[in-house]
């Protein structure tokens, strides 16, 4: 055999046993620099859990409300279910239902008088929300959004007297709006625009209505 030839297979040998070193030490990966793949981390799972919660009166200890709140997969709190509130001593101040977190079925409260104060109906994407004075007259009446006052609102005194009337748009007075004083006779009449008198208004006797009336109609 000729002596080169056999060098030669001594050096191919010898490349081929470093070779499977390599692949073994490296777990048959010849690049250093590449990890070994590691088992996937198992997914965290959240329990879908529901609670109870309450509120007392820091004096009597008399229970003022009870709601119910379901903490979803993500984490997130939603009230879900029944939320009761109660006055000091014992009356009832508020019904309410919620569904993860929307309003849902029919809302009451009540005066600390255990008169009905609103009636609210969450049925509908759009519904009607009354409510009344202490003295069962009613006190305004329009359309909602999810509890948020849209379309025309009109407003009556304890004395059933109109107040006020015109639309709101998310919650704020929005359009042409007109006020009556007592005895029914119109004082002012102009327009709203996201919340802010806007144009000519008119002003019978020339001034706004009062503060205090423009504040209980909100």
């Amino acid at each position: 055999m000729n002596p080169s030839y056999s060098l030669s297979l001594l050096k191919v040998g010898a490349r081929l046993g470093v070779l499977g070193v390599l692949l073994h030490s490296s777990g048959g990966c010849l690049s250093p620099n590449l990890p070994m793949r590691l088992p996937e981390a198992e997914p965290q799972v959240f329990e879908v859990t529901r609670r109870v919660h309450e509120r007392f009166d820091p004096g009597s200890r008399a229970l003022l409300r009870r709601w119910h709140v379901t903490m979803t997969a993500e984490g997130a709190a939603l009230l879900d279910g029944k939320d009761e509130g109660w006055w000091p001593d014992g009356i009832k101040r508020h019904e309410r239902d919620w569904e993860l977190g929307d309003e849902v079925g029919t809302w009451r409260s009540w005066h600390e008088s255990s008169a009905l104060r609103s009636l609210a109906e969450f049925e509908n994407p759009r519904g009607v929300m009354r409510f009344w004075h202490s003295n069962g007259v009613l006190s305004a009446e329009g359309l909602h959004e999810g509890g948020t006052r849209v379309g025309v609102w009109t407003f009556w005194r304890a004395n059933g007297e109109k107040s006020s009337s015109g639309p709101f748009l998310m919650n704020r007075r929005e359009g042409a709006w007109t006020f009556w004083a007592a005895g029914g006779v119109i004082d002012a009449a102009g327009l709203y625009s996201s919340g802010t008198r806007v144009g000519e208004w008119l002003l019978v006797p020339l001034l706004a209505p009062s503060a205090t009336e423009l504040q209980n109609e909100e």
